[in-house]
């Protein structure tokens, strides 16, 4: 196993993307790829040592992706962004306690909002050697002076260094990394051109991702807490979830620095891969707002996340279930409420932005983009208060029908090794 894992250099798998770009990848390291990827799942099932067990989840979250890269039809959200890796170092792939995954999504927010300028500081500067292509300076500059807001912010995390060493070449060296930055800024971004804006789009979503899943495991544990009287607790976690919402809208707003123009030099090459079939995005919506008919139609055409058509379960509770059922006269429920409120409201702001990017961005093109931006139309008004205040009432929605072949017969766990 160790020999099979040495042959693959990470080193020059990386130093190849940064190259040419991902869809232009060396086919031998493609190949050798696909190999590892059964190999390590067949060693996952014969058993391992801790250590290796470990080193060899690690590889797998690397590999798994490029099996579905090889031809432009068969791209895919998770392994165009390369969802695998940025969830291991999350920690959402394996069951720990919640507030170490939401430490952790925290560090890697401002860790990504770091590299990510001293990225564009060092391409405006013209040190920078990779993704090169078609660069606008003045978006750049724009994009520089967006990123240097987020990082002011009083609550902003300490950044890390920003450092230029190359990636190292041992899988060993990132699973023994304590922070995990090394996988998170090296294997993370590895678009599939030369474009310089890819870089940018990449990011977003990797910080946005990590604030999904943040708020969705906040907000699971408000309800949790309001279910059981802790209206306190509650409150706790509610206030906890609004900077990730807030810092999802000021990334956008980042990313809405890049030229339309720009992003047709490589949108068009992302396959069926959308945005639309983020499964932490998914899961926080239902855990807001519950499962309505739109979005279930959504959930059945995206076979990756079939299996979240069963939360239309009416035994489900949602948080604007919860806050339906609290009374409002009762201890700290007025905190409750107030935080709730400003959670919904900046959870509107950044998909009301959403929906302008895709509007803006996306043309017909873009694989995948109509149904994308239909599906925002429909959903991104959805909220959890009246402009009165009140509650919005929950539409009474059941699963209809089947949902797809065998094998979807449940919902995997919100933290599972499937991420």
């Amino acid at each position: 196993m160790r020999a099979e894992l040495a042959a693959f250099d990470l080193a020059e798998y990386v130093a190849e993307i940064r190259r040419c770009g991902r869809r232009a990848l060396e086919p031998s390291l493609r190949a050798h790829a696909a190999v590892l990827r059964p190999f390590l799942a067949r060693a996952v099932r014969e058993g391992l040592s801790p250590e290796l067990f470990k080193l060899v989840r690690f590889a797998q979250s690397v590999v798994d992706g490029e099996g579905t890269l090889t031809e432009m039809a068969t791209k895919r959200y998770v392994s165009y962004a390369n969802l695998r890796v940025l969830n291991w170092v999350l920690g959402t792939n394996r069951h720990q306690p919640t507030d170490a995954i939401v430490r952790r999504c925290w560090e890697a927010v401002w860790s990504k909002l770091g590299t990510w300028r001293a990225y564009e500081e060092r391409t405006l500067a013209g040190s920078e050697s990779w993704n090169q292509a078609d660069v606008d300076v003045h978006a750049v500059e724009r994009r520089i002076e967006q990123l240097a807001t987020l990082l002011t912010r009083p609550d902003a995390a300490a950044v890390p260094s920003a450092g230029r060493d190359a990636p190292p070449r041992e899988w060993s060296a990132y699973v023994s990394d304590p922070t995990r930055t090394l996988a998170l800024e090296h294997l993370t971004v590895l678009p599939q051109t030369v474009q310089h804006e890819e870089v940018a789009f990449l990011h977003t979503i990797h910080i946005s991702e990590s604030c999904f899943w943040a708020m969705l495991l906040q907000v699971q544990q408000a309800i949790e807490c309001l279910k059981r009287k802790r209206i306190s607790a509650a409150a706790r976690h509610l206030e906890r979830a609004v900077p990730f919402s807030d810092v999802v809208e000021h990334a956008l707003r980042a990313m809405q620095t890049m030229p339309p123009e720009s992003f047709l030099g490589f949108g068009g090459l992302t396959g069926t891969s959308s945005g639309i079939q983020s499964r932490s995005f998914h899961l926080l919506q239902i855990f807001l707002l519950g499962v309505d008919g739109v979005r279930a139609d959504a959930l059945r055409d995206t076979p990756e996340l079939s299996d979240l058509v069963f939360y239309a379960d009416p035994r489900f509770v949602s948080l604007r279930r919860a806050l339906d059922d609290l009374d409002p006269h009762g201890a700290a429920a007025g905190e409750v409420f107030e935080l709730a409120h400003r959670l919904d409201a900046s959870a509107y702001r950044w998909r009301a932005r959403h929906k302008g990017i895709a509007d803006h961005y996306l043309p017909e093109s873009v694989i995948g983009s109509v149904a994308g931006r239909r599906y925002l139309e429909r959903q991104f008004r959805h909220r959890l208060f009246h402009p009165s205040g009140t509650v919005v009432d929950e539409p009474p929605w059941t699963i209809v029908g089947d949902i797809g072949g065998p094998g979807r017969r449940r919902v995997r766990p919100i933290v599972s090794w499937e991420n």
